[in-house]
């Protein structure tokens, strides 16, 4: 479990290294953004709706825009 751990992070800051947005930040967006809406994806696919995915879509992006500074809120969430 604890090498799974080390493969994640590792692979996390290799993102954040590329992607120029810090660790937290990074993983946040993976974590509250991605995976979840992941989940929506396959919920959607298994009710053949796509209300859901929508939904999330327009969550995320009315979220995003009321953030001010995301590594501040990441920062902040992270902590948490």
């Amino acid at each position: 479990m604890n090498k799974i751990f080390i493969i994640v992070k590792d692979f996390l800051i290799a993102l954040a290294s590329i992607s120029g947005f810090s660790y937290k930040a990074i993983n946040i967006i993976v974590f509250y953004y991605i995976i979840p809406f992941i989940f929506v994806l396959f919920i959607d696919q298994i009710y053949k709706i796509h209300y859901l995915k929508i939904s999330f879509i327009l969550f995320l992006s009315i979220l995003t825009i009321l953030i001010n500074d995301f590594e501040k809120f990441s920062e902040q969430l992270f902590n948490k």
